[in-house]
């Protein structure tokens, strides 16, 4: 079985994903697959400088991923034009690795933030939506990427709502509060995921 784990910018889908991986399931994590796949010199590397220009790249050529946010977060059409050039190429990868661990894992958790975006939900048996309020979203995200308060609101507002999201949810994961009452909800979700087996 696949599942796929997404939800809003901070709501603290990798906390999600880091519980399932702890009972076993396979974790691939698309963030990572992107680092992966605009390493220097790739082909969707080369894409991106070509659409971006050389402006996003790091002192040693790798793609600076706050500077081409701050160029997507402030122009619609612009992060319009990263989603079609990334998301079929990541979608193609995620199938990939999903093939080679299902084999060897009863479930494989495909941790996509923008896997409803990307069409990709039919990827995945079953989609978990982690979902916090906006204030906390709000908080986290300016302590994590060390950013002020209406850059934090301008890049939730440029992702789906949580409320669109959930539209497409098999399970909602509300993360407001403690880890450990997250860690409650993935082990409930996780027993009958197991028991749909038998």
């Amino acid at each position: 079985m696949r599942i796929g784990i997404t939800g809003g910018i901070a709501t603290g889908k990798n906390l999600v994903a880091k519980y399932f991986e702890d009972l076993g399931c396979y974790v691939i994590d698309a963030d990572e697959l992107y680092h992966k796949l605009i390493y220097p010199g790739k082909p969707l590397w080369r894409k991106l400088v070509e659409e971006f220009g050389s402006a996003i790249l790091s002192p040693q050529e790798a793609i600076d991923r706050k500077r081409l946010g701050d160029i997507v977060f402030n122009n619609k059409e612009a992060l319009e034009k990263l989603n079609r050039i990334t998301h079929q190429t990541i979608i193609k990868e995620l199938e990939k690795e999903a093939k080679t661990y299902e084999k060897r894992h009863k479930i494989v958790v495909i941790n996509a933030p923008l896997l409803i975006e990307a069409g990709a939900e039919n990827l995945v048996d079953k989609i978990i939506v982690v979902k916090t309020d906006e204030d906390v979203q709000i908080e986290r995200l300016t302590k994590r990427d060390n950013i002020s308060k209406e850059e934090a609101i301008k890049r939730i507002k440029a992702q789906m709502p949580l409320s669109e999201k959930i539209k497409y949810s098999d399970y909602v994961i509300d993360n407001n509060g403690t880890p450990e009452e997250t860690k409650k909800q993935v082990d409930a979700i996780y027993k009958e995921l197991v028991e749909s087996f038998v």
